[in-house]
This record gives structure tokens, C-alpha cells and sequence, in this order.
């Protein structure tokens, strides 16, 4: 709020701002741009509701005035990711046998654990530090010319860089840590040149790493499997939707794709954000 007084002297005083003195019929000169969190400042107005727009241009008026800030609410960006991908292409079940290696040798071992497809995590000790590691887990090339997303979840034992993803034009570098992480990724198929099978995990190594994998994931598409709604600063996300998918109990929606915080419905938007569906792998 600016406050000017005094017909032959105006003093313009604002809250959370230096104040200054301006003779009668000078200019405002520049006016403070304040900050709210969760709104757009709009400008300085006449009333509190209404009224004029002032500007730097703005003569100082014989008689005290006080100018008052307008803010526009800000909205967000919900977005609620599944965490998984429908029409998967991918077949998980050969995790980890199904993984071929050149240039290195390395021992494969079958883990178990509830939140990956199928339930199946493929464990990979590498022995040598120059050579490609990958899986077949789909009998086709894919089409040139044709956008796909793939996703999948990877840790390893050592903290280091690796480029992933699928052979035909679908790799990007990622930093691989000792917790699990979600990689995503769409790309527009390319010429293979392994033939077009290969999900690749990298081709440098340390000696004596390990490597785990679970939930790879391909999908004909350009998106992952999410919506979207905006809400306004502030407001509550309200009735949350409870996914299905088959095979699988949903645990509700998180901060992070593993691990994070539980949302309920009384969550209140103060940012664009995204939220993950937990999901339970339902053992035969």
C-alpha cells in the first residue's frame, strides 16, 4: 500500500519497501514490484477492489491518497502418474537370464520384490569395465519413424553414468545411484544396429559392479500414463482417483515414484507438481 500525504510534500510509504518523498505534482516515479507467495502481483490501483491503475507516470495529488496492490491467484499443474505403462511391450518374466553381455562377463541372479512387474528384479555382478550389457525382451524391431516411451527402474551398487534405453535411437545418459530410480524416456524410432531387440544398460563399467534392473517398460506412445488438472494455489487436491490395474493392489499416491510421502486428499497445491501411484505385486 503506498500512502502519499501532504499537499506540498507526498511521502509514499510501502509495505515491505523503503519509503521516498515526492513533491506535489511530480511523477510516481518507479513504483516497487512486490512478491506474495502463490500470487502474481497485478499492479497498484487506486482501491483495494477496482478502481484505477497507476503507473510510474502518475502525478502525486494535492491531498493524502493511499494506492493498494492487486493480486491475481496463481494456478498449478496436478499431474498424476500411474507409474506404469499400458500396452507394455516388454516381456520382464526372462529377468535376469534374458540379459546378454559382450566384452565383459557377468553372473546373473533372480530377486524378488513386490513393487516390480511381475514381482521379478534382475541382478547383474559385472567383471571388467569396457563392454555392453543389455536385454531382449521384445521378439520385434521397432518401426522407424514411430514414437515410443520406454521406462524402467535401475540401481546399482557403485554410484556412475551409463547410457540407457533401447537400441533404435531411444538412449539417453543417466546418473545409475545406489537407490532405485525411474528412468523414462520417448523417442522416435531409428535404423537398428543390433537388431532391434536390445534394451541397453550401458558399456562402461567398474569392475565388480552391480547392477539391478526390474519393471522395463515400452509402449507405443509420446507420453507416460498420466493426467492433468489445474488447481489453484492453495486449494486441496479433493477426491483422489483410485487407479486399477490387473494383477496388482494400489497403495495410494506418493511425492516420489519410490519412496516419498502419501497424499490424501486434503493436500493443498502450492506448486506444479506431480504424484505417483504406489502399486503391490499380487504373488500367485
Amino acid at each position: 500500500v503506498f500512502s502519499i500525504r501532504s499537499p506540498q510534500l507526498a511521502k509514499i510509504a510501502s509495505i515491505n519497501a523503503t519509503s521516498v518523498q515526492k513533491t506535489y505534482n511530480s511523477t510516481l516515479g518507479t513504483l516497487s514490484t512486490p512478491t506474495r507467495e502463490g500470487y502474481t502481483f497485478d499492479g497498484w490501483y487506486t482501491a483495494p477492489s477496482g478502481g484505477t491503475k497507476i503507473s510510474s507516470s502518475t502525478t502525486v495529488p494535492a491531498g493524502d491518497v493511499t494506492y493498494y496492490a492487486h493480486w491475481k491467484i496463481n494456478n498449478y499443474m496436478v499431474t498424476f502418474d500411474k507409474n506404469y505403462l499400458e500396452n507394455n511391450l516388454w516381456n520382464n518374466s526372462s529377468l535376469p537370464n534374458g540379459m546378454g553381455y559382450e566384452y565383459v562377463t557377468i553372473s546373473q541372479e533372480k530377486l524378488y520384490d513386490d513393487n516390480a512387474i511381475g514381482g521379478i528384479v534382475g541382478k547383474a555382478t559385472i567383471q571388467g569395465t569396457g563392454g555392453g550389457i543389455w536385454h531382449y525382451g521384445y521378439g520385434n524391431s521397432l518401426t522407424n519413424g514411430k514414437t515410443y516411451t520406454w521406462s524402467v527402474y535401475m540401481k546399482v551398487k557403485y554410484n556412475q553414468s551409463s547410457n540407457i534405453g533401447h537400441e533404435q535411437g531411444g538412449q539417453k545418459r543417466v546418473n545409475l545411484t545406489t537407490e532405485w530410480q525411474r528412468f523414462t524416456y520417448t523417442f522416435v524410432a531409428s535404423p537398428s544396429w543390433k537388431g532391434g531387440y536390445a534394451f541397453m544398460f550401458g558399456t562402461e563399467w567398474i569392475d565388480g559392479q552391480e547392477l539391478y534392473v526390474h519393471s522395463i517398460e515400452l509402449v507405443e506412445s509420446n507420453s507416460l500414463n498420466v493426467t492433468s488438472s489445474q488447481k489453484k494455489y492453495s486449494s486441496t487436491l479433493g477426491t483422489l482417483e483410485t487407479p486399477v490395474r490387473s494383477g496388482y493392489t494400489f497403495l495410494g499416491w506418493y511425492t516420489s515414484p519410490i519412496g516419498g510421502t502419501q497424499i490424501t486428499n486434503y493436500t493443498t497445491v502450492t506448486n506444479n507438481i506431480t504424484y505417483y501411484a504406489h502399486w503391490k505385486y499380487n504373488s500367485p
